[in-house]
């Protein structure tokens, strides 16, 4: 092979070699990677949402429990006599607990405690926390928990932590009235709560203050900046990812931050999927460019054997003119020295 082939194969090879590179860091970089980040970025502000619509549910849930109480001639006729025959056979925590309720709360209408108490499940001791402990409730609670004489559910803050409630104006059992007050169910929103509500959703979650910090690097406060926006996602590692979002209580006011957390698999399966589509555009440009090659070589080995045997035949058809030159001048000659003897005999 010359030189110049050599030259012009080696800058082939070296070109072939930079634009298979650059194509898969280019489609790694700007086709695969950044659609799954998207998709990864996507599922973990669904699963945030998710934890935050478990707390929801279990609201609309303790708001049915609380309506059945509400919408009762029993309870309608209670805040009229007060008689306590009501409140000691419905006021049973064994079977309130049975129903998941720690909270059960009966107000008139100005707020004022007409009967209730709080009582967490697995404990045997009833408590009140603020602000039920005072005989009337502050007016923006009673507002809150009346809700423009419309049912309602919830997270409630208390001193004791946050409660789910459900909330409903007291009314008889066909839902006529004038309502007389209204009831509030709840339960704690305790550890054990939130275990168990991020294991029906799949998606383990926790309660954080709104003053947490958040990890490293990251600024939580802009999630208190507008009900309208979109959770906060945050890289923990490259193997995990953390996920915010604010939670409003039934005034509307931030409560709590949402942090939920999980595996990168998305991620994991882009960088898989690259790697394939990587390992594919390698072995397809080595068999394009090794089939290249040897037809190259093939056709410059053809062309040298070709050369080769012309100059060969060239060689071979100047020995054989010089043979014949030879033998031409030979036969000039000895055509010459017959002539002279001819003339010498004339003589």
């Amino acid at each position: 092979m010359k030189r110049t082939s050599k030259y012009l194969l080696g800058g082939a090879l070296i070109t072939v070699v930079l634009v298979t590179l650059s194509a898969d860091i280019f489609i790694r970089n700007f086709v695969i990677l950044p659609r799954f980040l998207a998709l990864e970025k996507g599922d973990a502000e669904t699963n945030v949402l998710r934890a935050a619509d478990s707390i929801l549910r279990e609201a609309n849930n303790m708001l049915e429990s609380s309506s059945d109480w509400a919408l009762w001639d029993d309870t309608y006729n209670f805040l009229h006599d007060r008689n306590q025959e009501y409140v000691s056979s419905n006021l049973v925590w064994q079977s309130l607990h049975s129903s998941g309720v720690e909270m059960v709360y009966i107000c008139d209408l100005d707020g004022n405690v007409v009967a209730g108490t709080s009582r967490k499940i697995g404990t045997e001791t009833s408590f009140d926390p603020a602000p039920f402990r005072e005989d009337q409730l502050p007016p923006e609670l009673v507002e809150k928990l009346r809700l423009n004489q419309k049912p309602g559910g919830g997270l409630l803050r208390t001193e004791s932590g946050s409660v789910i409630i459900g909330s409903n104006l007291i009314l008889t059992s066909s839902e006529t009235g004038p309502p007389r007050g209204f009831l509030v169910m709840g339960k704690f929103l305790d550890e054990n709560q939130i275990v168990a509500l991020g294991e029906t959703v799949r998606v383990p979650f926790q309660l954080m203050p709104l003053d947490y910090p958040g990890p490293k690097g990251t600024d939580l406060s802009m999630l208190d900046a507008t009900k309208e926006q979109d959770p906060l996602l945050v890289y923990k590692s490259e193997t995990r990812w953390e996920a915010f979002t604010v939670f409003y209580d039934m005034a509307g006011e931030p409560a709590h931050l949402i942090q939920a957390s999980g595996v990168r698999s998305l991620a994991a399966l882009g960088q898989h999927v690259a790697n394939v589509i990587s390992a594919m555009i390698f072995i397809t440009v080595l068999v394009l460019t090794g089939t290249a090659l040897v037809l190259l070589l093939y056709s410059t080995r053809h062309a040298d054997r070709v050369e080769a045997q012309v100059a060969e035949r060239t060689e071979q058809l100047a020995e054989s003119n010089s043979r014949l030159e030879d033998a031409m001048q030979l036969a000039q000659g000895a055509a010459q020295a017959a002539e002279r003897a001819n003339k010498a005999k004339s003589l």
